[in-house]
């Protein structure tokens, strides 16, 4: 193994980040052209084959990814036990897999994923290299440089292949075909640079499962609740409505997605530091770490926020045309949610796993997918696909009500009312831009008169009310 560079907090949230950025400007690119192709019927059986995958995929990993982090963050220093760690989970990876494998074959027998088979077949594929590739090695020693590099490279080679071969609606299964092969690429890659520069992982059945398991599948049933509670919108409207209707709000899903995957980018480089600081006993700096988190999440995710809640339909049009008008309103309800889902995230992941509070995650992640499941088959067949966004809001404010209070139990959590009242004004500001900007008689003219005088002039607010999370972010650029 070579000897492993340093690297701070900053870099990796900034190397993170700009991966996100550069995976919101790929998919820019994408969806006007892929949504005007395919068409909202066609993909909406794209989405609904997808959340499929996504219950297999969950069987696939387990908890893993999530407990190897969190213990491998421990002994990444010693050769001996890292090695024996990562051949141990691989190897329970690989039987997780092979498990996932079978349930999938079982799916694929029913009679209600008829058309979607072959979608379902190609999109799965990707599970076995995904296996191999062992990424949760990189994270475990934040290797955040190469996660970034490897990422450009393959989202650039699955652009340039999808505007060469997808040119019709009955190229679904190529544009699924391609997706997965730059997926699977990518973990290709990865294993050989894992292997070459920080471990030779193998199977091996010496493996102490007891050990192992309990944690692992604790975790599981919190992410299988979890990943239930995050597909089963679109599952639920291809049940109850149409592919059509799953296309149109599988394109505000991609939309809030966006969103949400720039802001976690700056907390999933936290999760390794966090645990080391619970395993030593230093309470005290975890607070205060997570103050400033929350302090910077807030600063970014409101604007942000109100941006797409006050542009929303100007940004479908412009992403996938008129075609996709139904998914404005479900896109300003989930720019709503993202508030309560990346709180509840930062809490959750931050917190309360890295001191193994698993079991609360679980029931509280359990008690929120109660309640979306019931409010779906409610409120879906009167509201249509506004429902699927209403109950996200309300579950994922269930979620975080609940996180925030066993996470203050822990921590103590450090609130700066002025910081907010300054960023609520700066979000009243963008609001009222926003509706200026509407005498602009095209959306693409709108939406960029609107964010060249949002973002300066939100700054700008935030700067002449002496907002501290921006001088504190500004500090740290500096250095």
């Amino acid at each position: 193994m070579q000897k492993l560079r340093k690297t701070s907090v900053a870099e990796n949230a900034i190397l993170n980040t700009v991966k996100t950025i550069i995976g919101i400007v790929f998919p820019l690119l994408i969806y006007p052209y892929i949504s005007r192709v395919l068409g909202a019927e066609q993909l909406g059986v794209y989405d609904f084959s997808h959340s499929i995958y996504s219950y297999v995929r969950l069987v696939s990993i387990l908890g893993i990814s999530t407990y190897a982090v969190r213990e491998g963050s421990f002994i990444r220093e010693d050769k001996t036990k890292s090695e024996t760690f990562f051949n141990e989970i691989f190897s329970i990876n690989v039987l997780s897999t092979l498990f996932a494998y079978i349930l999938l074959f079982v799916i694929l027998l029913s009679p209600a994923v008829g058309h979607y088979r072959i979608t379902i077949i190609i999109i799965c594929t990707e599970l076995l290299f995904f296996t191999f590739g062992a990424t949760w090695i990189l994270s475990i020693y934040e290797d955040y440089l190469y996660i970034t590099l490897r990422f450009i490279v393959v989202q650039s080679i699955s652009l340039v292949m999808i505007f060469l071969l997808v040119k019709s609606s009955a190229d679904v299964n190529t544009y699924a075909a391609i997706r997965m092969c730059s997926h699977s690429l990518s973990f290709i890659i990865s294993y050989y640079y894992i292997r070459r520069r920080y471990s030779k992982y193998h199977f091996t059945w010496h493996t102490n499962w007891k050990k192992h398991l309990k944690p692992i599948l604790t975790i599981f049933s919190t992410t299988i609740a979890v990943s239930l509670y995050v597909n089963f919108d679109t599952t639920a409207i291809g049940i109850l409505l149409n592919d059509y209707q799953v296309g149109l709000y599988g394109m505000a899903v991609r939309l809030y997605l966006v969103i949400k995957d720039v802001l976690t980018a700056i907390v999933i480089v936290l999760i390794p530091r966090f645990s080391i600081l619970f395993s030593q006993g230093k309470k005290e700096e975890a607070s205060k770490v997570l103050s400033r988190v929350l302090g910077i999440l807030m600063m970014l995710m409101l604007p942000m926020c109100t941006g797409i809640f006050m542009l929303s339909s100007e940004i479908i049009q412009i992403i996938a045309g008129a075609g996709f008008a139904g998914s404005a309103f479900p896109l300003r309800l989930l720019s709503c949610a993202v508030i309560f889902s990346i709180y509840s995230y930062t809490f959750i992941q931050c917190i309360l796993i890295p001191q193994k509070k698993e079991q609360v995650v679980f029931y509280t992640t359990m008690f929120s997918l109660a309640v979306n499941i019931v409010l779906d088959f409610v409120l879906i067949p009167i509201w249509g696909i506004a429902a699927a966004g209403f109950t996200t809001i309300v579950a994922e404010g269930i979620t975080l009500l609940i996180c925030m209070y066993y996470a203050g139990r822990s921590v103590h959590l450090y609130m700066n009312v002025r910081n907010l009242i300054t960023i609520i004004a700066g979000c009243i500001g963008i609001a009222l831009i926003c509706i200026l900007c509407r005498r602009v008689s095209t959306p693409v003219m709108r939406v960029i008169l609107s964010v060249l005088f949002s973002v300066p002039g939100y700054f700008s607010m935030l700067y002449i009310l002496k907002n501290d999370t921006l001088k504190d972010l500004y500090r740290l650029f500096r250095r």
